[in-house]
């Protein structure tokens, strides 16, 4: 169940991590949702999965539960990204690549390589609930 101050939370987090580089098991785009889902709930959706540090380590999480969309699955629920709403994960493409990025209305947010990126709503292609 999300905090009674997760929108003010989820909005302070995201100007904190604004400007931060993409970093494999520290800022990468599964983490950055995660640590957005864990500031609105105080769960952390990635706990079990925490703990690797490169680009091999991630794909071999993914990789083992077939797909991103798959992994994700595992641990919430689906919703069509046209019923997402603030705080949803939504599966996007970012800089090439399938990425999880978090909802704040007709935009997402993702960890980029530079820092974050904003994606147009219309550009997601599943979403997750947070509650």
């Amino acid at each position: 169940m999300r905090k009674e101050t997760w929108d003010i939370d989820l909005f302070d987090f995201i100007k904190s991590r604004e400007n931060i580089p993409f970093q494999w098991g520290v800022h990468d785009c599964a983490l950055f949702a995660a640590d957005c889902a864990k500031v609105m709930t105080g769960i952390d959706v990635a706990e079990k999965y925490r703990g690797y540090t490169t680009g091999t380590g991630a794909a071999s999480i993914i990789d083992s539960a077939g797909s991103l969309r798959d992994l994700v699955n595992q641990n919430l629920p689906e919703i069509s990204p046209k019923s997402a709403k603030r705080g949803d994960f939504v599966l996007i493409e970012n800089e090439g690549n399938p990425a999880l990025a978090v909802c704040i209305g007709q935009v997402a947010i993702a960890a980029g390589h530079s820092g974050l990126t904003s994606h147009p709503m219309s550009e997601a292609i599943t979403a997750w609930r947070i509650e």
